[in-house]
């Protein structure tokens, strides 16, 4: 055991430590490792942040779907406007000021994450209208795209009762 030590001893004693060559193509191999794989960690995120952004679609969708249910009688209707081509969308919803009436409230802008955009939308006037009972008159399907990946994902409303659902496939009835 005594024996060992002494050699191990007398191994760490002898060496001196790393050249500088030794250094720099150790350096230069990280470098190349790092230039082959970093990019292909960006596209995992911009998958993920396209369908992040479907998602919040969805829900403020369906949020005002739930806030047009809450109203009384009255003929306004929250809606969502959508641009091509743009990373933003309008909302413009009704609330409630007081019993029996009703205003628009200032319409909100919601910026889509960076290199994600509104390719498309099969709305009349790009425009989502929500009436009272929560129903949409008529839907469609708005397309989202990640500038990165080139991967679409689509935000479907269906006519009727409103039925929000996110798609990796455009719906048939809309295929060109």
């Amino acid at each position: 055991m005594k024996n060992l030590k002494i050699k191990l001893l007398h191994f760490v004693r002898s060496k001196k430590g790393f050249t500088l060559v030794e250094m720099v193509v150790v350096m230069m191999i990280l470098g190349v490792v790092v230039a082959i794989t970093l990019p292909n960690y960006s596209r995992p995120f911009s998958d993920y942040k396209l369908y992040t952004a479907a998602r919040q679609m969805q829900v403020e969708i369906r949020s005002l779907q739930q806030k047009s249910m809450a109203l009384d009688n009255t003929i306004l209707t929250n809606s969502m406007q959508f641009g091509q081509g743009i990373n933003t969308y309008t909302i413009t919803e009704v609330i409630s000021v007081s019993p029996g009436k009703v205003q628009y409230r200032p319409p909100r802008m919601i910026k889509l994450p960076e290199g994600i955009s509104i390719l498309a939308t099969s709305l009349n006037n790009n425009q989502l209208n929500i009436s009272k009972n929560g129903s949409v008159s008529t839907g469609g399907t708005i397309t989202l795209s990640s500038a990165v990946t080139g991967k679409r994902l689509y935000v479907i409303v269906a006519t009727g009762a409103g039925r929000v659902r996110l798609s990796n496939l455009l719906p048939k009835s809309q295929d060109s």
